[in-house]
């Protein structure tokens, strides 16, 4: 473990992608911004150890954002050529989706 003195509004530089600002020390504890590009989640370690803990949610978020994207994108080509058996196969898709995530969640 590196360990690292810092003073408020200082930074610390994770590889190319993640920057650590150090925005306020109290009695209560330290304030951190973390700088992250959006497809790496930063969770505070509870919450991480929390969602990891069950494997289902962690997987059938990460699988749902992903398919929402690509159904995302399929959705107007699929309409614009007239495809309505690709249209309503999506349809299913993300229903199933839904079902999935209600499951884990619950």
């Amino acid at each position: 473990m590196l360990v690292l003195k810092r003073k408020t509004g200082e930074k610390i530089q994770i590889g190319e992608r993640i920057t650590i600002t150090v925005c306020g020390c109290g009695e209560g504890g330290v304030r951190l911004g973390v700088e992250a590009p959006d497809d790496l989640p930063v969770f505070r370690r509870e919450i991480f150890d929390h969602r990891t803990a069950s494997p289902v949610v962690e997987a059938s978020t990460t699988l749902g954002r992903l398919c929402r994207d690509l159904i995302g994108r399929l959705r107007p080509l699929a309409a614009r050529f007239g495809c309505d058996c690709t249209l309503n196969w999506l349809r299913e898709r993300e229903a199933e989706l839904q079902e999935i995530e209600q499951r884990g969640a619950a």
